[in-house]
């Protein structure tokens, strides 16, 4: 198997790839601040998602879907 000098956590992850990639591998759409697209995570007719950062620097994906 894998034999890492590093233990696997959450810092080492974010050393080595972006919260972007993250989220653009999951969801499967390109991340672009500021600007609102249909959600990919339900049936969405209106854009109504978007993605920022808070003030710790976490990106995460808004909903203003109203539920």
């Amino acid at each position: 198997m894998y034999n890492l000098k590093d233990p696997l956590t959450k810092e080492f992850i974010l050393k080595n790839i972006s919260q972007e990639q993250i989220f653009e591998h999951y969801l499967g759409i390109q991340i672009q601040l500021s600007k609102a697209f249909r959600s990919p995570l339900r049936k969405d007719s209106n854009p109504s998602c978007g993605f920022k950062y808070n003030s710790h620097g976490v990106l995460y994906l808004r909903d203003f879907a109203g539920h």
